[in-house]
């Protein structure tokens, strides 16, 4: 374990000095109030499926601020975000969220002062909020330093720790793990884009670009082909 996590410390460090660039990195430039919205848009479509959603409901309502989602009239709601997969529960979610923090929570801003395990446990309970949506918002909305772990965060932390880690069953194991060594708001924010960007450029699902990966020194999948080469492919 103490090997595993020393490992795991030089990944995080790594990635810190590869893509300190990338700061807040939420892919589109929009109000903290926004996130909130994006951040369920985006469950289970592509980013540009969303962001179109998103600027239709922009378009179309003329404020995304919380307090007038909350009262959007939701079948008006559906029909603009009918194109995206899930739109009736995702519009319901997205106004039941934006209901709790006006209502129950006292507005955006007083949310700024919630305790982050009790918040974190209120967005939960909404239907259709699950830990990586919660830590998304909490994190990336409200600047509360809750670790987001996503599919690109397990794949690559399995490519370099000996774990078999399963995003369902393990969240808030992994979540934890990296908390240990982060606890920097920006710096979880780069990590998670860090972690993403590998993911989409080099560590991907079914193909891997090793040689021009960051982190390919320490990776047990880089490591173990080239072993094999040397072992017994090379003469």
């Amino acid at each position: 374990m103490l090997e595993a996590k020393e490992r795991l410390r030089k990944v995080v460090n790594l990635l810190l000095e590869n893509f300190h660039h990338l700061g807040e990195w939420w892919p589109y430039e929009e109000s903290k109030e926004e996130i909130i919205i994006t951040a369920i848009l985006t469950q289970n479509t592509t980013w540009d499926k969303a962001e179109k959603g998103f600027s239709e409901l922009k378009k179309y309502f003329g404020t995304v601020k919380v307090e007038a989602v909350a009262s959007w009239d939701l079948s008006e709601f559906e029909n603009i975000i009918k194109t995206l997969g899930f739109y009736k529960s995702k519009a319901k979610t997205i106004k039941d969220v934006c209901q709790l923090i006006v209502n129950k929570c006292g507005g955006f801003n007083k949310c700024l002062n919630l305790n982050l395990g009790e918040f974190r446990e209120k967005l939960l309970s909404i239907k259709g909020i699950g830990e990586e949506t919660a830590d998304s918002i909490l994190l990336y909305a409200f600047d509360m330093p809750s670790f987001v772990v996503d599919n690109y965060t397990v794949r690559i932390l399995n490519r370099f720790l000996p774990y078999d880690f399963d995003k369902n069953r393990d969240y808030n194991k992994v979540k934890s793990l990296i908390e240990e060594f982060v606890f920097d708001v920006r710096e979880m924010k780069i990590l998670h884009g860090a972690f993403v960007e590998i993911g989409k450029r080099f560590c991907k699902k079914n193909h891997q670009i090793c040689n021009n990966c960051p982190l390919h020194k320490e990776c047990n999948h880089y490591t173990t082909f080239f072993d094999f080469i040397d072992n017994f492919l090379i003469p």
